[in-house]
């Protein structure tokens, strides 16, 4: 009898964490490019994207974590270890950071989405601010697989500049030092 019921338990406690995916957290810093000084209060966004497969060959991708910081006297933010709920066939399949990018309407992070709609700034996309003005903003995507690790896209006056990094979510260090051009 006593078997069983550890079984049951053993059983039980295996089939609740399949449902979830552990998320890694991080340490983000943000510095000027030229001085290597922190830089205090940038707006942060942080959203974590999950997919659930449609079929065999298609996916639904949405996002699990959406959330919005600002960095401290030191220019870091930190970002929480995380269980995320999830489903079975569900996995991660990238990270994206938005700084120094903002939006004046509700439900923030989704204008900020549409406003980079196919990996391009849509100027004529209303609501989108830059907080500080003396800095460039940045979106940086870090993918989920080793084959294409991910990239930075700086926006510099309305045109992307984009430098590939050479980790991927798995092999993500824990502190990424990510540095803003001043705008001349």
């Amino acid at each position: 009898m006593n078997l069983i019921k550890w079984l049951t338990i053993i059983i039980t406690g295996v089939l609740f964490l399949s449902c979830m995916t552990y998320y890694k957290g991080v340490e983000i810093q943000i510095i000027d490019d030229e001085t290597k000084e922190p830089i205090q209060n940038i707006i942060v966004y942080h959203q974590v994207n999950m997919a659930k497969p449609i079929g065999f060959v298609d996916s639904e991708i949405f996002p699990v974590i959406q959330e919005r910081y600002i960095t401290d006297e030191n220019g870091l933010i930190f970002i929480n270890n995380k269980s995320i709920p999830s489903g079975f066939m569900y996995f991660i399949t990238s990270e994206v950071i938005f700084i120094n990018i903002d939006s004046t309407r509700e439900n923030n992070i989704l204008h900020i989405n549409m406003y980079f709609h196919n990996n391009r700034p849509n100027p004529n996309y209303n609501g989108i601010i830059r907080p500080n003005e003396q800095y460039t903003s940045i979106k940086v995507a870090i993918l989920n697989t080793s084959s294409s690790p991910g990239h930075i896209k700086t926006l510099y006056e309305n045109e992307f500049i984009f430098m590939p990094i050479n980790y991927s979510m798995a092999k993500r260090p824990k502190r990424i030092i990510i540095s803003l051009q001043r705008i001349q």
